[in-house]
């Protein structure tokens, strides 16, 4: 996974903690189920090392002795959804979720394959509120970590869901949950992205201070610490953020830092591949380029302090007309706070395209097409 697993981060979805009960399940001989663990955690181990081959090896193995065992049949899912079939998985983690529907950890796998692989947020959402309700009603021991594990997930569905209140309170209840132990750093990191999208950008940052100062060698913390300082204008912080980080993971790049002219023209360029007519369109914007964003303006506006691409004026509704005759009041592209998507200079155009499409189909009420040569619009659901 990619997101989805990120370095660091306790209780991932390759574990599977929590009790395995359930209904008409056959029992597994103990000398069999020790050789089973043995399996699985082979499988588990390998599927985090990225040697998939070796995780279905082990799976085939588990499979053939036990293929009703509950850590058989995550194991099955986080193959199948490590090999690219997410759907697959699902089908299988719902067999267990109708076999150990106590189970919590398997329904926290679902959720994380929803979150992660599928990308809906929006399924994913009860699953997690839920696997974390039972556990505050009463957890099993085998759980350790979950509840943490969980809460994070929680935020990055809220945040996806744009629940920016209900990402802080989440946020604000995985740092108690951690505590001091090992999920701390991250725990504070999701806090700061949190606080962050709220604009509350001083706290924020102090939550970010702490995220790496727990955890001086998670490169999450750092990112996370990098966006807070960019969006409150500090580059000297965000470089240092962004190169320790790149520094821990270097295969995740580093966010490129252009001169205006050169970001201007790197802009200029990607709005050229846009087909006609959303590429008149653009270039006809009353288009400024600002360096930082306005965090104070974005706050009057009720947007993330984070918002790359500002168009600003009456919406249009749907239905109007021609969608390209609607004219905004204005348009910014916060310079360092698209920079600060990429991983490095040569995903510029590509960020600055998905930037300017989401910003005016937000603004002109439209879906487009993946050619972008069609759109549809998006109706009103109380209308």
């Amino acid at each position: 996974m990619n997101d989805s697993s990120r370095p660091g981060r306790p209780g991932s979805s390759t574990s599977a903690p929590g009790k395995a009960g359930g209904r008409g399940v056959p029992k597994v001989a103990a000398n069999v189920a020790l050789v089973v663990t043995d399996l699985v955690g082979q499988g588990r181990e390998a599927i985090e090392r990225g040697d998939i081959d070796a995780a279905r090896r082990a799976l085939n193995g588990a499979s053939s002795r036990a293929p009703k065992h509950r850590d058989v049949m995550v194991l099955k899912a986080l193959v199948l959804s490590a090999e690219g079939d997410p759907e697959a998985a699902l089908d299988v983690l719902d067999d267990a979720m109708d076999m150990f529907p106590d189970d919590v950890a398997v329904a926290a796998h679902k959720a994380f394959i929803l979150l992660d692989e599928i990308g809906d947020p929006e399924e994913a959402l009860p699953l997690l509120q839920g696997c974390l309700d039972t556990l505050k009603e009463g957890g099993h021991d085998e759980d350790a970590g979950l509840d943490v594990e969980l809460g994070l997930r929680l935020v990055d569905a809220q945040l996806a869901l744009g629940d920016v209140d209900g990402a802080v309170a989440a946020g604000r209840d995985v740092v108690v949950a951690a505590g001091s132990g090992d999920a701390a750093p991250l725990a504070h990191a999701s806090l700061a992205r949190s606080l962050m999208a709220a604009g509350k950008l001083d706290a924020a940052r102090a939550e970010a201070d702490l995220a790496v100062t727990s955890g001086p060698d998670n490169f999450e913390t750092w990112t996370v610490l990098g966006r807070v300082a960019i969006t409150m204008g500090d580059d000297a912080t965000a470089d240092k953020a962004f190169g320790r980080a790149f520094t821990l993971e270097p295969e995740l790049g580093q966010p490129p830092r252009l001169s205006p002219a050169a970001f201007k023209a790197a802009f200029d360029s990607a709005v050229m591949v846009l087909p006609q007519p959303l590429r008149g369109y653009v270039q006809k914007l009353p288009l400024s380029f600002v360096l930082h964003a306005d965090a104070a303006r974005l706050d009057a506006l009720e947007r993330s302090p984070e918002t790359p691409f500002l168009v600003d004026g009456p919406l249009r509704e749907p239905g109007s007309g021609d969608p390209y005759a609607h004219q905004p009041t204005a348009a910014v592209i916060y310079q360092r706070s698209l920079e600060s998507l990429c991983g490095d200079v040569e995903e510029l155009e590509g960020m600055i395209i998905a930037v300017v499409v989401e910003g005016v189909g937000m603004f002109l009420g439209l879906d487009f097409g993946e050619d972008l040569t069609s759109y549809t619009e998006v109706m009103d659901d109380d209308g």
